[in-house]
């Protein structure tokens, strides 16, 4: 068992890809059961209080519940659920695609779901309701605040993918391929900017 387990872990950091993917599967798995209690919770009182107990209706509750982190990631980017979601499959499909490896592009992918998750979000009134903030600032024409509301939270994303690669290099004490110094820096630009906006802004230093 133990060797087994070494073995998963050897193959797991054989590459910077396998490790981002190992790290995002172990984030999922702690996030899946950190989020159970409070759903499985949800679950028991609804089926005390409603009158469809079939076992179809039941199991089908509890297969749902293997999407909880994929909810929860979409509740906290509720003003670009679309593009955060493209970001994930575009990261597992980065070493096939190696397109993908460049966040430059990720960005601006993530940027042009933002209209598309507005224009879906208008058909849905749950999504609808927390885009008021977005629609308020093109209402006001406030477009270098709304840029900034879009990337605030994605930011910290390419920020920790870019980090992670450069650990990942660093650990194996090997030369960082030369793009993924650029992402770091790319990274960090956008990291500026952004709360250079919002610095502005508020007039104050504002850094997360």
């Amino acid at each position: 068992m133990l060797n087994f387990c070494r073995r998963i872990l050897s193959n797991a950091f054989s590459s910077s890809y396998n490790a981002k993917m190992f790290v995002l599967f172990l984030g999922y798995v702690i996030v899946l059961f950190a989020m159970l209690p409070s759903s499985l919770e949800i679950i028991a009182n609804y089926d005390t209080t409603s009158t469809d107990h079939s076992l179809e209706s039941r199991w089908s509750q509890y297969f749902y519940l293997i999407f909880l982190p994929f909810i929860g990631l979409t509740g906290l980017y509720v003003e670009n659920f679309i593009g955060i979601l493209v970001l994930f499959f575009a990261l597992i499909l980065s070493d096939r695609l190696k397109i993908f490896q460049h966040y430059v592009l990720l960005y601006l992918l993530y940027l042009l779901c933002a209209y598309l998750s507005l224009e879906y979000g208008s058909l849905m009134p749950g999504f609808y309701s927390n885009m008021l903030g977005a629609l308020d600032m093109i209402a006001h024409h406030n477009y270098v605040l709304l840029f900034a509301l879009y990337s605030k939270g994605v930011v910290w994303v390419f920020l920790a993918l870019a980090v992670f690669d450069l650990a990942f290099y660093r650990a194996k004490c090997i030369e960082p391929p030369r793009l993924v110094r650029e992402n770091l820096i790319f990274a960090l630009l956008v990291y500026v900017v952004v709360f250079g906006i919002y610095s502005y802004d508020s007039k104050s230093l504002v850094l997360y």
